[in-house]
């Protein structure tokens, strides 16, 4: 495989929405950088989205008495998400530096479905 193949498949990892338009605009044509953006997307996807419902629910959570002691209870799932992208980040990244087509755990499949 290209140097410039993996090299973009790498920097849909290190440098995501800079390298996510310009691989979606000037190199739709790449399926293996391609591939590893959906990969970086969903690995993204999945940060933001515990994120926000963390957020979300907290803050309903905080309307009861006492009840931001459970929300900062949940963050807990948060963190564990947290954990869960990094771990498929790096795996992300090895896998590109690789030349490999692996999905990265837990969530690969779901992202490899985006229409990109």
């Amino acid at each position: 495989m290209k140097l410039s193949t993996r090299l973009l498949a790498l920097l849909a990892y290190l440098l995501p929405v800079i390298s996510w338009i310009y691989i979606g605009v000037f190199q739709r044509k790449d399926s293996f950088a391609r591939f590893h953006l959906r990969q970086s997307i969903g690995v993204f996807l999945i940060f933001v989205i515990a994120l926000v419902t963390w957020a979300v629910v907290g803050w309903l959570i905080a309307w009861i008495p006492y009840g931001f002691i459970l929300s900062v209870m949940l963050f807990s799932l948060v963190i564990a998400a947290a954990l869960v992208a990094v771990v498929a980040w790096i795996l992300g990244i090895v896998n590109a530096l690789a030349s490999r087509k692996a999905f990265v755990p837990i969530f690969g499949r779901w992202a490899d479905r985006f229409p990109i």
